[in-house]
Formats: C-alpha cells, structure tokens, sequence
C-alpha cells in the first residue's frame, strides 16, 4: 500500500471500482466493471445520454437530423415556443494510471446519429475552462480500447488528492471533483454508504 493520500494502488484502484459498482447496483446509476484479462486490467465504465438545447453547439451544424423540436405553450402570451434539443451519448471510463499512481478519467461524446462530437463541441458541452482546454483534457488512446478518446489529465491528481487526506473514499472524491467538469455527477450516496 502505498502512504501517502495522494495515489492509490492498483490493488486499492480495483477494491473501490467494486465499491462504486456495489453502490451503482443499489442505487440504479449505471456503473458497471469491465475485466480485460488480457491486458489485466479493470476499469470502470459509465454511459449516459444528455438532451442539451442544440445552440450549445455554436461551433458545428452538421448534425441537423438529430434535433427533436420541443414545443412549450408560454402562459403569459399564450404562443407556442419551440426549442431545438440535441441527444447526446457520453461515455465515461475510469483506468488506473501505473505511471501517476492515480485513477484517469477518459471520455467520448456522440450526437445521435453516431458522429464523435467535434472538440469545440467537446468544450461546449462540458465546464472545461476554456482559456486554455488543452491543459485540463487531452485525446489520446484509450488505455485499453486503442481508439482516441478525451483523457482528463492525471498529472495533479496526487497533489489534489493529498489536499483531501481521504484514502477510504479516495475514488469517489476524485471522481467528484474531475467528473463534474465534464458533466459527469455523482450521487451523495457514495459517500454515505
């Protein structure tokens, strides 16, 4: 085991993945536990799907055929308001970092129709600070996968961690903090549990 707060071990990596699942599974949130035996490697994995207003997308109007209007009766004029929402699919992985001693968070985004969003797209959607993104997120390979996908850099993640003193918990206090940046949200109950 390691001593310090700021990493965890693979052993203790793959402990709280099974924790998260455990509490996924009471909750009904949608983690699940992926074994690569080959590769002998465990990682987390979650999918949701977002309808966000489509001007969020400012950058792209390649992807008409995946808006549904929505219309809204206005009470005070009684006019019918329409708002053109987009279906999003994220995807989100958590690996374990060998090198950084700390868990990564990887992501992807789809419209509706299967296209990968663009990364202006990416840094629409998500909270990423935008006056310098590539510091915050990076594309690369999954780990596993050997496709490119968005990677939340784990280069201050101990330093973060050790800020927080929690090892029993160290996954989900993470995934608090990194998730929500790219809309990602977890519930309280994985900390009350």
């Amino acid at each position: 085991m390691l001593a310090s707060s700021a990493f965890i071990s693979a052993a203790e990596f793959r402990d709280q993945c099974r924790q998260v699942v455990r509490i996924s599974e009471e909750i009904g949130d949608g983690w699940t536990l992926r074994n690569v035996d080959s590769f002998d490697e465990t990682y987390l994995v979650k999918k949701t799907i977002l309808s966000v207003p489509s001007a969020t997308f400012a950058f792209s109007t390649d992807h008409h055929d995946n808006r549904e209007e929505l219309a809204r009766v206005d009470e005070d004029e009684g006019a019918i308001c329409t708002a053109v929402q987009s279906l999003i699919t994220l995807e989100y992985h958590v690996t374990y970092s060998e090198s950084y001693g700390v868990p990564v968070l990887f992501f992807n985004a789809w419209h509706d129709t299967g296209a990968l969003l663009t990364v202006e797209e990416i840094w629409s959607l998500t909270g990423i600070p935008t006056s310098d993104p590539w510091s915050f997120v990076s594309q690369r390979d999954h780990p596993v996968l050997a496709t490119p996908w968005f990677e939340v850099h784990p280069c201050r993640t101990g330093e973060m961690m050790k800020a927080t003193g929690r090892r029993d918990k160290y996954l989900v206090s993470w995934l608090s903090v990194v998730g929500r940046d790219v809309r990602l949200t977890l519930s309280s109950e994985y900390v009350l549990r």
